[in-house]
């Protein structure tokens, strides 16, 4: 869809390296984490704009939200408190988007501990926005709190293996 974001507050290694791959571009590991990567999947950092076919990962200690700005829907970073103990929040960014102009938006919850990104995923689909959610398979999942509780709250369309995560994202967000 052109008008769709994949944004997403946390993702494996494996699959990071999968998306890289199938981009052409090379992953660059830092002391920090991931700085930048390539033209379509980067870190964020405030104020980037957010562009069509582009991922971007919530860099660590802070929560990642999305807001209007003058060129457009930009990246910016709150320091509220840890949510579901932890930061950063998937449910802060999800609900950042609920007040978007995007009129669709794909969330991918990947293995994780607790139910982080369930409220706000229930929030964003409750706005009244096409949101297609894809859950990574309980199998391939490290722990499977997050795509679980997802799953359990009926809020999944899509349950999708590990190795296939990244096909099925590049497929949704019409990078080809």
């Amino acid at each position: 869809p052109s008008n769709a974001a994949a944004i997403r507050s946390a993702v494996s290694s494996t699959l990071f390296d999968k998306i890289c791959k199938k981009n052409g571009v090379t992953p660059v590991v830092v002391l920090t984490g991931f700085k930048y990567i390539g033209e379509k999947i980067k870190e964020a950092e405030e104020n980037d704009i957010i562009e069509p076919g582009h991922l971007y990962l919530a860099a660590g200690g802070k929560h990642m939200n999305i807001i209007r700005g003058a060129t457009g829907h930009v990246i910016h970073y709150s320091d509220e408190p840890n949510r579901e103990g932890v930061k950063p929040s998937a449910n802060y960014m999800y609900e950042s988007l609920r007040d978007s102009t995007y009129d669709e938006v794909i969330c991918v919850v990947l293995t994780g501990m607790g139910a982080d990104g369930t409220a706000g995923i229930r929030n964003l689909k409750d706005s009244g926005k096409k949101t297609h959610v894809m859950v990574q398979k309980g199998e391939s999942c490290v722990v499977n709190g997050m795509p679980k509780a997802c799953t359990k709250a009926g809020l999944s369309d899509q349950v999708v293996d590990l190795a296939d995560i990244a096909q099925e994202i590049l497929l949704h967000v019409g990078v080809k």
